[in-house]
């Protein structure tokens, strides 16, 4: 997978999110870069989760999917885009997802 980032941040980065740290972090370790990273990793995870699905569990990941990629689409930088939220709440309501 490349990020584009320091592949070692990174990797520490999702080593601390997605494991509990031994300790809690003393400081604010977020950038849009790691953050980017992990999610992606995520989405790769899922996907290929889904390929191993079977039935109804297949179309929920499809789901988590599509929640993960809306997220990312409304935040492309350190704040929301307003407009890309819009968009998702009115999908939202049309879409019933």
């Amino acid at each position: 997978m490349e990020t584009g980032i320091d592949d070692r941040s990174a990797l520490l980065y999702q080593i601390d999110h997605i494991f509990l740290p031994p300790k809690l972090p003393q400081e604010n370790d977020f950038t849009v870069a790691n953050d980017r990273a992990l999610l992606d990793h995520v989405l790769d995870a899922l996907r290929q989760f889904k390929d191993d699905a079977e039935g109804h569990h297949s179309s929920d990941i499809g789901r988590a999917i599509q929640m993960i990629s809306t997220m990312l689409q409304c935040r492309p930088t350190r704040n929301l885009n307003p407009q890309q939220v819009c968009s998702a709440l009115d999908n939202l309501v049309d879409e019933g997802r």
